[in-house]
């Protein structure tokens, strides 16, 4: 099954011993009314609270993940031969902060706003959540990897209650690489 949305929760308190990555298949019916059905709703809400983690492997239109991942690849190209590109965890990891395409060409509902994530979110927080950072993170074949690490190293207790971050991969990669 090919996962291209994950959403996870921050703050969680994890009831078993080693948490699960559950994987949810949006039906027909749900992706054509964008609107998460129950069941689903109740799973990823389970995972949410028990894991602190919960993926969609149909949430977002392949052609667009394609038509942006065409586009970011040329840009990557450009910030990989720049030697003065900040990479990040040292030049042997080829891993950059590359900035989110802008284009209205390339904004599409189902990667700025996704629907059933966006439920999912107002299930966990109340509604109308909000975006409040938007970014893209560039990681190349390299000679090395990254070490294990956290995403966000803030104090997000003071200021927020309870962030929750959401993830698209625009390409497919093995569990090895996660």
């Amino acid at each position: 099954m090919e996962t291209n949305w994950i959403v996870r929760r921050y703050h969680y308190a994890c009831h078993s011993q080693t948490p699960e990555l559950v994987q949810l298949t949006l039906s027909d019916k749900e992706l054509s009314s964008k609107q998460i059905g129950s069941h689903n709703l109740q799973k990823a809400i389970e995972a949410l609270h028990r894991d602190g983690i919960v993926a969609i492997s149909n949430a977002v239109d392949h052609a667009h993940i394609d038509k942006l991942n065409v586009c970011m690849v040329e840009e990557a190209q450009v910030l990989y031969d720049n030697p003065k590109t900040h990479r990040n965890f040292g030049s042997r990891t080829d891993n950059f902060q590359q900035e989110p395409v802008n284009d209205p060409e390339y904004l599409f509902e189902g990667i700025i706003a996704n629907p059933w994530a966006t439920s999912i979110t107002e299930c966990m927080l109340g509604p109308n959540p909000n975006v409040r950072f938007y970014s893209a993170n560039t990681a190349l074949k390299a000679d090395g990897r990254q070490p294990p690490h956290i995403d966000v190293d803030f104090d997000f207790q003071r200021f927020l209650s309870d962030p929750v971050s959401t993830h698209i991969s625009l390409i497919f990669f093995p569990p090895t690489n996660r």
